[in-house]
């Protein structure tokens, strides 16, 4: 999940970001969809059981990501930081899920078509 994050990001320059500012961040769709890619693929080899794992480690890099942007930000609190990075938080968050159970069900689906024929 996270080599297909890079190498997809880095080839179309997704870069995500967090906004170090009480301004709200943009929503990075193509950045969510990116991961959305990457869940779908690691759940397809996962076959089952990938939802948690996947919504963990986005939830996770978001958490370094925002542990990251506060050590430089000025007087900025980590609330200050959630609650204007919250709509592409939810965002990448969901598109993990979707990609996740995405994944598992073209997995289940490939497995259904290859007893049938």
């Amino acid at each position: 999940m996270l080599v297909i994050t890079i190498a997809v990001g880095s080839a179309f320059d997704l870069l995500v970001t967090a906004a170090a500012s009480a301004v709200h961040a943009s929503l990075q769709p193509a950045t969510a969809l990116v991961g959305m890619l990457a869940a779908a693929c690691g759940a397809f080899v996962a076959k089952r059981g990938f939802v948690p794992t996947a919504i963990g480690v986005c939830a996770a890099f978001w958490a370094l990501a925002l542990y990251h942007v506060h050590k430089f930000s000025f007087g900025l609190t980590y609330a200050d930081l959630i609650s204007s990075n919250a709509a592409p938080i939810a965002l990448s968050l969901a598109c993990a899920a979707v990609g996740a159970l995405l994944g598992q069900y073209l997995a289940r689906a490939g497995k259904v078509h290859r007893a049938v024929a």
